[in-house]
């Protein structure tokens, strides 16, 4: 039953997104990956517009009215606003039409959020079976922020999942590369790396630099260096307004 609510809920989600289209905040993840995709520094605002003009998103979102200079100054002119590997999350929109990609990234989503309420009666409410998964799927459903993280198509439930699996492998070397790939997702999630580090979890801070390596490598692999040049030099924090 929680699970056909779950499935209900997901579907409702992308018919009335598809029905209703949003400007954030997957819009702006679907223009990363469409500048990403498109071979162009997806660090330089001027690739930003190129891709932008091309796709005329008044037409493709069917807002004609709405106020997409916001949209403009925080995002085209702005650039990607993550680290070189997070891009990696997105890059594959940009290879599909908007609905295919706003249809397999709520899937991506959905899968994460039934894997953190997984997780979560797992780690904290295993011993009271079926009572503490209707338990954990409820408090997840009707937490406010959980429903804007749907609406708005976020990347919470990513770092909810990998937050949890940080706790469940405290003691192990593969929190290290949760912790990486945390942080990749969204770079304040670099604060919990300090719970390692004052607990003297010395094998798992270097699983988490050897991991970051790792990444960086494949994402170096994939655009270059010249990213990662103006990622430092160039970064997109100094355009925010």
């Amino acid at each position: 039953m929680i699970f056909a609510i779950a499935i209900s809920l997901f579907i409702f989600k992308v018919i009335y997104r598809m029905s209703h289209p949003a400007i954030w905040d997957f819009t702006a993840f679907y223009l990363y990956g469409k500048v990403a995709a498109g071979g162009y520094n997806f660090y330089l605002p001027e690739n930003f517009h190129i891709v932008y003009n091309s796709i005329h998103f008044p037409v493709l979102l069917n807002i004609p009215n709405a106020n997409y200079s916001e949209f403009v100054s925080e995002s085209v002119n702005v650039g990607f606003p993550y680290p070189p590997p997070t891009i990696l999350y997105f890059a594959p929109l940009g290879f599909l039409s908007y609905n295919s990609a706003l249809i397999f990234w709520s899937l991506f989503m959905f899968i994460f959020a039934l894997a953190c309420i997984y997780l979560a009666y797992l780690l904290f409410l295993k011993e009271y079976k079926l009572n503490g998964l209707i338990l954990v799927s409820v408090l997840f459903f009707i937490f406010s922020p959980v429903r804007s993280t749907i609406f708005y198509s976020q990347t919470n439930f990513i770092l909810l999942f990998l937050l949890l699996l940080m706790k469940k492998f405290s003691n192990s070397k593969i929190a290290g590369v949760f912790l990486a790939l945390a942080i990749f997702t969204k770079p304040l999630m670099l604060i919990f790396s300090l719970y390692f580090i004052f607990r003297k979890k010395w094998n798992i801070i270097l699983s988490f630099i050897l991991s970051c390596i790792v990444l960086v490598g494949i994402t170096m692999a994939f655009f270059g260096k010249a990213i990662f040049t103006s990622y430092i030099f160039n970064n997109a924090v100094t355009r925010l307004p």
